[in-house]
């Protein structure tokens, strides 16, 4: 269930980060449902810094490096703003929509008529009142987007879009990535929503299994530590992260 402080978080999502040629349709459609746009070319490391939610609305190709298995990445393994930004697709080709439904996004064709596209906007954005987080995936519930499908149907389309996400999902991220993932999520942490705090807990575990993996015995307790805070941070949102913040300077020091 979406809680009270997620759904109204989601409900003040009115603003769209828009890296699209067709400037003037999107424009039109987000005017239809009275949506604040603000283009500007966006790569994916801009998304990692992203604050707050917004609607994401992208050329599949114009962001660099953005692929749909990059975009679920995104979104499970950071605690800013991305994790729960929802994304409309712009595609060239019906062939490549399909991709992208299954890491979270809505897709549309870059052709699409203004009307089309302002119901692709409304999807998306009412997608983010049922969010999914899990290990898997994080994005708006596929199952509520096809009703009309049986419950065996169902699941073997779970099954077979989370087989394409791992054939597709990149490697351990190294331990100068999950620092830099580290020191956002502390910058975030004091204040925010317990499903943050504990994202955040994931990724100082995922730090623990990359020293282990990467051969960086020397960092064990350095990762214990983090995560201990991490654990505090789960009872008390409201800790100061000067110890945090500590921690992931000097795992970046040795780093």
């Amino acid at each position: 269930m979406v809680s009270r402080r997620r759904a109204a978080q989601t409900a003040m999502i009115r603003t769209a980060l828009v890296h699209t040629k067709s400037r003037e349709s999107v424009l039109a459609a987000a005017r239809k449902i009275g949506l604040e746009c603000r283009f500007h070319p966006y790569s994916a490391s801009h998304l990692e810094r992203l604050k707050q939610p917004a609607l994401l609305i992208f050329d599949t190709d114009a962001v660099e490096h953005l692929t749909p298995a990059l975009l679920q990445a995104l979104r499970r393994d950071h605690v800013t703003g991305v994790r729960h930004s929802p994304a409309l697709a712009l595609c060239r080709t019906r062939s490549e929509a399909g991709a992208w439904r299954d890491a979270g996004a809505v897709a549309a064709l870059r052709s699409s008529t203004a009307e089309t596209l302002a119901r692709a906007m409304r999807e998306a954005l009412a997608g983010a009142d049922d969010w999914v987080t899990s290990k898997a995936y994080v994005g708006p519930s596929r199952r509520k987007r096809a009703p009309i499908l049986k419950l065996r149907t169902r699941r073997a389309g779970d099954y077979a879009a989370k087989a394409r996400a791992g054939a597709g999902a990149a490697p351990t991220a190294s331990l100068g990535v999950i620092a830099r993932r580290l020191h956002l999520g502390a910058a975030l942490l004091s204040g925010s929503s317990l499903e943050n705090r504990q994202a955040f807990l994931a990724l100082a575990q995922e730090l623990a299994r990359a020293i282990v993996l990467q051969h960086r015995p020397d960092l064990a307790m350095l990762a214990r530590a983090i995560q201990d805070q991490a654990q505090l941070f789960l009872k008390d949102e409201q800790r100061s992260t000067a110890i945090l913040d500590a921690l992931v300077a000097e795992l970046a020091q040795k780093l």
